[in-house]
């Protein structure tokens, strides 16, 4: 079984190629919150979760634990999926920032 691919809107795919040509971290993330993330949660709601059993389509997670990495975008897109009525995000000093 293969992952959904979405094919993205042309305006989506303009904003996504902008974010790319971005070189600060900063900018980046200041973009993606901008421009990208709300579209981007909308779609990846939507979405099934790959692998998921499908018990847990029909019943999404009321809560959600996540650790941040080095980006805050896959947190924020699981929570756009599952919408939980709790959220537990961990991270360092860092990645909080």
């Amino acid at each position: 079984m293969t992952a959904p691919w979405v094919d993205l809107t042309p305006e989506l795919r303009s904003l996504r190629d902008t974010w790319r040509r971005l070189d600060r971290r900063d900018e980046r993330n200041r973009f993606y919150a901008r421009h990208l993330a709300a579209p981007l949660a909308g779609l990846f709601a939507k979405l099934p979760l790959h692998g998921a059993p499908a018990e847990l389509e029909r019943a999404r997670p009321r809560a959600l634990i996540s650790v941040l990495g080095f980006s805050w975008q896959p947190v924020a897109l699981m929570a756009a999926w599952c919408r939980p009525e709790r959220m537990l995000v961990l991270g360092t000093e860092e990645s909080l920032a």
